[in-house]
């Protein structure tokens, strides 16, 4: 694998529409990735499946919900190393610091 940066991100919240921007470093030689999600604070929760056939390193997921957790996770298909967010709290836009 060749990662330019190897960590996936958060881009921007946007809880007025509830969605955050989630962007991993691409891999070179794939054409499709992968994209998991875990709600809450529990490291040993399940993962949900959210696609496996994304052909874009960015995605938008829409259905986040203010002062919930959220983890995300990535790979390319085939691959076995995942990509991994630190938990996010999404707050709401007028509790920024």
């Amino acid at each position: 694998m060749d990662f330019t940066d190897p960590k996936l991100r958060i881009l921007t919240i946007e809880l007025d529409a509830g969605a955050v921007m989630i962007q991993w470093p691409p891999v070179v030689g794939t054409s499709k990735y992968e994209l998991h999600m875990r709600e809450g604070e529990d490291a040993s929760a399940e993962w949900k499946v959210l696609s496996t056939s994304l052909t874009s390193n960015e995605v938008r997921k829409k259905g986040i919900l203010p002062g919930c957790t959220y983890a995300f996770r990535s790979r390319a298909v085939g691959v076995e190393d995942w990509i991994e967010s630190i938990p996010t709290v999404c707050i709401e836009p007028n509790m920024k610091q």
